[in-house]
């Protein structure tokens, strides 16, 4: 969603699984596949053995820690992450590290966001955490994502979702899923995000009127 590491994800994948002499090559294909987007269930579906799952897992991260160059955010990302900060909390919600996320906004300038990485813990309960940390309910709460996982983790909470088609997963398997707004460019989703504003501030004015 926010910076564009698809390649580097591969590229580092290719890498390890070649380290460890297990699976094979990755493609897109094989990110399109997965129904959970996670190292581990990537090493999985490229055929990375069950017991070295977790190396696989910890030498991608150490892999895109060491690459010199962090992934690009896409275009126009960083502009809508800065007005997001100004005014919202905002949470990143990843089975990457975090200290990749934090040299990826630290940067391009950008004040952090919360942070909920790695994969030991599930989408949703990193979703329900980082509701409780800035204390919003289900409808002052969007999901964004580029995966069907998220889409569904969101939708099981009772959030917004918004499916971006420019990630991880392509736009048809997103649509599928049935998120409240399918977006296809950063200016969409700055302009989708400026409705569900409004959206929660009806929500919390109607709260603060039953009590």
């Amino acid at each position: 969603v926010i910076s564009d590491s698809l390649q580097d994800v591969l590229t580092a994948s290719n890498q390890v699984r070649l380290d460890l002499r297990s699976g094979r090559e990755p493609g897109l294909l094989d990110i399109h596949a997965l129904q959970n987007v996670t190292f581990k269930d990537f090493g999985r579906q490229i055929g990375i053995h069950e017991e070295l799952l977790e190396e696989f897992e910890l030498g991608v991260i150490q892999k895109l820690c060491a690459n010199p160059t962090p992934s690009p955010f896409f275009k126009g990302m960083k502009e809508l992450l800065a007005n997001l900060t100004a005014d919202h909390s905002v949470a990143v919600i990843t089975s990457n590290a975090e200290a990749n996320i934090k040299r990826a906004f630290l940067g391009v300038g950008l004040e952090l966001p919360l942070i909920f990485a790695g994969s030991e813990i599930a989408k949703g309960d990193k979703i329900e955490k980082a509701m409780a940390v800035t204390n919003c309910a289900a409808k002052q709460t969007v999901m964004i994502g580029d995966a069907v996982s998220d889409i569904r983790s969101g939708k099981s909470l009772g959030v917004y979702t918004v499916a971006v088609t420019w990630g991880f997963q392509p736009e048809q398997m997103l649509v599928r899923e049935e998120p409240d707004f399918t977006v296809r460019s950063v200016e969409e989703l700055s302009s989708c995000l400026q409705k569900l504003w409004g959206l929660s501030k009806a929500y919390a004015k109607k709260i603060g009127s039953d009590f």
